[in-house]
């Protein structure tokens, strides 16, 4: 951090610099005449430097936001958390069983709580490593239903505009 336009107050002469009591502004070694303090404002002359010109495009504004993972309680449903997605961007959603070994059980993908309560209702059932684009613009209008301790893994991707 430069430290510019700072003012400097310092005594020279009495006992200051020269040892022995003499001083820069006259009196000889003795040091009994010409002690006067000095004062200024010493500033640093510091000018901007020509600084690397790099790469100076635009940032890119790609989205790559994965690892929303829920895992369905003994409720049997479960919502997303809030996430915004953005216009130009897919979410996808992977299925995730993790109760026991063997288990082959599909999570039902649905956009309402009414849905999600409701065994039989309608939803896109989603198999064990499977994926599935989802179209949603907020995450928290997903809901997973299913066996309790399975879940789902969700992620949002865009490649950002061309």
């Amino acid at each position: 951090m430069a430290l510019l336009g700072r003012t400097r107050n310092s005594p020279i002469g009495g006992s200051g610099f020269n040892g022995g009591g003499g001083t820069i502004g006259g009196g000889g070694a003795s040091g009994t005449s010409g002690a006067r303090p000095v004062s200024g404002n010493f500033t640093a002359n510091i000018q901007q430097g020509n600084t690397a010109q790099g790469n100076t495009s635009k940032l890119s504004t790609a989205t790559n936001r994965g690892g929303y993972l829920v895992i369905i309680p003994a409720s049997g449903f479960v919502q997303f958390p809030a996430a915004i997605v953005p216009n130009d961007a897919t979410v996808r959603i992977r299925a995730h069983n993790g109760t026991s070994a063997g288990n082959t059980n599909p999570v039902g993908l649905v956009d309402s709580y009414e849905q999600a309560i409701a065994a039989q209702a309608a939803a896109d059932f989603v198999n064990p490593d499977d994926e599935v684009i989802y179209p949603t613009g907020n995450l928290s209008r997903v809901w997973v239903r299913g066996t309790p301790g399975d879940g789902a893994i969700a992620s949002i991707r865009s490649g950002g505009p061309i």
